[in-house]
């Protein structure tokens, strides 16, 4: 179909464009997409403008209920303090290390002493973000991250040791949610190209930018 006979019915679309499906806004809502990590458009306009009536209600309701990314973060939390393995101390310790051996590689390799030096603090500085519990909360309240600093831990510690029996199933688990992440992701990518290649950067059917809209939704 060519752009031109897209836009022939284009305006019979109404409600039936992706922004406006309550049923996609439901979804993530329910996956954990809440107001506070969406793309900026304009406030309340979904339970406020977009849907009224019983599709409001039935999007509040999915709103005020728990979602699976909190699930999942209880969860994961609920594991970080049944395992007795001191795992932030060692995985401190074999990081601190790695540093320390990259520095000596590249001093090693010609590298400037000073150059080396200066990557090693880079690298320190982001390795606080991950293991100081202040300093990951930062990120935590602008929006940088998604779940706490226990949970964060957990899903790090299953990943590096996931050969373990104990942690096999939960792996799997986590293996699972980034494959709905994907799928998420890849169709929020193939709608966006869809939309580009029909109506360019005409506004979209739902009232948002279109295109560039759908261009913050996935970055």
């Amino acid at each position: 179909m060519t752009p031109i006979e897209f836009l022939e019915f284009r305006g019979y679309l109404s409600a039936g464009s992706g922004f406006q499906s309550l049923q996609f806004r439901i979804i993530e809502m329910k996956l954990g997409l809440t107001d506070r990590f969406r793309s900026s458009f304009k406030t309340k306009y979904f339970t406020g403008t977009m849907f009224k009536g019983e599709q409001n209600v039935e999007l509040e309701q999915a709103i005020n209920e728990e979602s699976l990314l909190i699930q999942i973060e209880r969860w994961l939390e609920t594991i970080y303090d049944n395992t007795s393995f001191d795992f932030l101390t060692v995985f401190t310790s074999s990081v601190e290390n790695f540093i320390e051996h990259g520095k000596k590689q590249k001093i090693m390799n010609g590298v400037a002493v000073e150059t080396a030096e200066r990557d090693v603090e880079t690298s320190k500085r982001l390795f606080a973000s991950m293991i100081d519990s202040s300093e990951y909360q930062k990120l935590l309240n602008n929006n940088e991250r998604r779940i706490s600093h226990k949970a964060m831990l957990t899903a790090l510690m299953i990943s590096l040791y996931h050969q373990q029996p104990c942690f096999q199933q939960a792996y799997q688990m986590l293996g699972l949610l980034m494959d709905v992440d994907a799928l998420m992701a890849s169709w929020r990518y193939k709608h966006m190209l869809l939309v580009q290649r029909q109506i360019g950067r005409k506004p979209g059917t739902g009232g948002t930018g279109g295109f560039s809209y759908l261009q913050q939704t996935i970055t």
